[in-house]
């Protein structure tokens, strides 16, 4: 239908007749050999273009309509996360419109209020996962892990990076990034030998090409990088309601995956039990199969940001665990304090907001949506009716962080 109606569009443009939707600017096309007057192509070629809005977006974004429940009214979800190349879109066209700032200094975005948005810096995360004091080679995560987006100086636009300019001999830098104990012939994606480690998502141990990377889903997403978009396109993010309807996909999916099952085939996931260190990174949004709605990776690729508050309660010292969440709440006026991540401040008068899903370097339970007997793995985090709860502070945003949109009716 969205394609018959920009067709329709063209058309009537070309017949200088000019084509309207709600909420869009009237684009003209001038038809070749016209007989228009010197004043309708002065007019025309007067119109700026910070006046084009959200036409080529929303044949971006695509969206399934879903009749939702005594929880959900009726609603419309992505079939996707949004992409590096939708999300690149989004900065693109907002660019200089006051909706975001970008510091080119520290090459970081934020809200025009000062809250983080993306950080266009971002890389793997190195560290000590076992907390033994050594740094392991079986502790690294993939070097493609990093940001994808990046601002051109050139053009003076956003842009998707080509894995193929990247010096990825940065990334093994142990001034820059200390702990570091691997080298790029560790990974397979990097060395011409197709050597080391790779992902469940990656055994043909080729460099991901750009149309590849542009498809992946945008990562290095904090709560308001999400909102933003949303909120510049006049869409929202779900609940955590709307998005577990979306998950079970009609069939009461125990899982938020393809087929309902926790399989590698139909998700983007570390394995069944936390503890192994993937060594994969994020694929394409529509890389496996769709749910029985049409939709995609709802579970596991990445962790997706939903509108809810979340009253976060930490383990206790020295104690394993993700910590609780005693309640959800979703209130859009409230603003956290913002926090100085290179600074003294704490997360003490910090909520967090709510993540679901899990991602490619979580475990099954991560994507639960409903509550089965023997399900595999730990369930500190189900509630009653099997959801797992998880949340993230609003300045706090990886490698395995997005997001996806919906449409309220």
């Amino acid at each position: 239908m969205k394609k018959i109606i920009v067709l329709f569009c063209m058309l009537m443009a070309i017949m200088s007749v000019g084509c309207t939707r709600s909420n869009e600017s009237v684009i003209e096309v001038p038809k070749e050999n016209s007989t228009e007057t010197a004043e309708s192509k002065e007019e025309s070629a007067s119109q700026s273009t910070e006046e084009i809005d959200t036409v080529e977006a929303e044949k971006a974004v695509e969206f399934v309509a879903l009749d939702g429940d005594e929880m959900t009214n009726p609603f419309e979800i992505s079939t996707t996360e949004v992409s590096n190349q939708q999300y690149v879109d989004f900065l693109n066209e907002a660019y200089g419109k006051d909706v975001y700032v970008f510091d080119k200094e520290k090459n970081h975005i934020y809200t025009k209020d000062g809250y983080s948005m993306i950080d266009l810096n971002g890389s793997r995360v190195v560290k000590d996962h076992n907390n033994d004091g050594v740094y392991a080679l079986d502790e690294m995560e993939n070097p493609l892990n990093r940001c994808f987006i990046e601002f051109d100086e050139n053009s003076q636009m956003f842009r998707v990076v080509d894995p193929m300019t990247v010096d990825w001999n940065q990334y093994f830098d142990t001034e820059k990034y200390p702990g570091v104990v691997d080298s790029i012939d560790d990974w397979a994606e990097l060395n011409d030998n197709k050597t080391g480690f790779y992902g469940n998502g990656d055994t043909d141990k080729l460099m991901p090409t750009l149309e590849e990377v542009k498809n992946w889903p945008a990562n290095f997403i904090r709560y308001y990088g999400a909102k933003e978009f949303a909120d510049f396109y006049g869409y929202d993010l779900p609940t955590r309601d709307q998005w577990v309807y979306a998950a079970r996909g009609g069939e009461d999916f125990p899982y938020a995956t393809s087929d309902g099952t926790d399989a590698t085939t139909s998700s983007w996931i570390g394995g069944s039990m936390p503890g192994d260190i993937h060594k994969g990174h994020v694929q394409v949004v529509t890389s496996l199969e769709a749910n029985p709605y049409g939709i995609y990776h709802l579970g596991g690729n990445v962790w997706e940001w939903t509108k809810e508050w979340a009253d976060y309660t930490a383990p206790e010292a020295g104690a394993k665990g993700f910590g609780t969440i005693t309640k959800f709440w979703i209130d859009d006026e409230m603003r956290d304090p913002k926090i100085d991540e290179s600074g003294p401040d704490s997360t003490e008068n910090q909520y967090k907001k709510s993540l679901i899903g899990g991602s490619f370097n979580y475990f099954s339970a991560t994507m639960a949506v409903t509550l089965v007997e023997d399900a595999i793995g730990p369930a500190m985090n189900l509630n009653s009716e099997g959801v797992w709860e998880h949340g993230a502070y609003i300045h706090a945003g990886n490698d395995h962080f997005g997001f996806r949109v919906v449409k309220n009716k």
